[in-house]
C-alpha cells in the first residue's frame, strides 16, 4: 500500500508515542534514514479523493509532530510507493532537509490578514461617475471619464494598502526572522470592489509569540484596516 507523507523531521525529534490517527484512520509511523525521519501513514488511493476533513486531519498530524521539534511539512497529497522510496527520497534530499531543519529549529509561523476597505468617499466618487455616464449623451467620452476615475481611485487604494503593509512591517521588524506577503485578493471587481485581503506570513522565534500578539493588538487601533491573526503554526510558508 502507498504511503502518504506528512513531514520530515530530525530522527531524534520524532516520537514513536504519537497516537493520533492519520488520514483514512490509519496509524502514523516513521521512516528513518540517517539523521532524518519522514512521518507517514498508509494510504489507499482507491478510496477516492481526499476531502476537507482529510485536509484537517493531515494538518492535525503535522501540528502534533511540531510539538516535538522543527519539521518540514509536505504538500497535501504527497504520496510515495513504499518505505524504500521514502528512504531514497530522504537520501536524495538529505543535505537540503538537514540544512532547512537547522534553520527552522526554534521557530514558528504566525499569520496576519489585513482587510483594507475602500473609504466611503472613494466609493461615492465612483457612484457619481457611473450616474453621470448613464445620463450622458456621449458614451465614448463618458467611458474614458469612468476609466480615469477608476484608475485614480485604484491608485489611491493601492497606496493605502501599501501604507498598511509598511506599518505592519515596521511594528514587527524586531520580531520576525522572515516575512512573506501573498498577493492581495479582491472581493469583487471594478466599481463593486469594496475591500482587499492581504495575507502576511511571519517566521518568528517560538519564544516571541506572546510579544508578537501584543504588538499586533497595539497596532490595531491605529491601522486603517482590520487585522486577523492566527498561529503559531508549523512553517508551511517557509520551506
Amino acid at each position: 500500500m502507498k504511503l502518504l507523507l506528512y513531514c520530515v523531521s530530525g530522527a531524534q525529534s520524532v516520537q514513536d508515542s504519537i497516537t493520533i490517527k492519520g488520514v483514512q484512520g490509519t496509524d502514523i509511523r516513521f521512516v528513518r534514514s540517517g539523521k532524518l525521519a519522514a512521518v507517514v501513514s498508509e494510504f489507499d488511493s482507491s478510496q477516492g479523493a481526499m476531502d476537507v476533513q482529510s485536509l484537517m486531519i493531515y494538518h492535525d498530524v503535522i501540528d502534533n509532530c511540531f510539538k516535538f521539534g522543527a519539521l518540514i511539512p509536505f504538500r497535501f497529497r504527497t504520496v510515495l510507493k513504499d518505505d524504500d522510496e521514502v528512504r531514497r527520497h530522504l537520501e536524495e534530499r538529505g543535505t537540503e532537509y538537514e540544512s532547512k531543519l537547522e534553520y527552522l529549529t526554534g521557530k514558528t509561523e504566525m499569520g496576519v490578514r489585513l482587510i483594507v476597505e475602500k473609504s466611503p468617499k472613494e466609493s461615492l466618487n465612483l457612484e457619481i461617475v457611473e450616474n453621470d455616464i448613464s445620463s450622458s449623451e456621449n458614451p465614448g467620452k463618458s467611458y474614458l471619464a469612468k476609466r480615469k476615475a477608476l484608475y485614480g481611485v485604484q491608485e489611491s487604494f493601492d497606496a493605502k494598502c501599501e501604507s498598511c503593509i509598511e506599518a505592519l512591517k515596521m511594528t514587527l521588524k524586531n520580531l520576525f526572522v522572515d516575512l512573506k506577503i501573498e498577493p492581495s485578493t479582491k472581493t469583487a471587481t471594478g466599481a463593486q470592489e469594496k475591500e482587499t485581503l492581504i495575507s502576511v506570513y511571519c517566521l518568528i522565534q517560538k519564544d516571541s509569540v506572546d510579544r508578537f500578539r501584543m504588538a499586533i493588538e497595539e497596532l490595531k487601533p491605529s491601522l486603517d484596516a482590520k487585522i486577523l491573526m492566527s498561529g503559531p503554526w508549523a512553517p508551511y510558508n517557509f520551506v
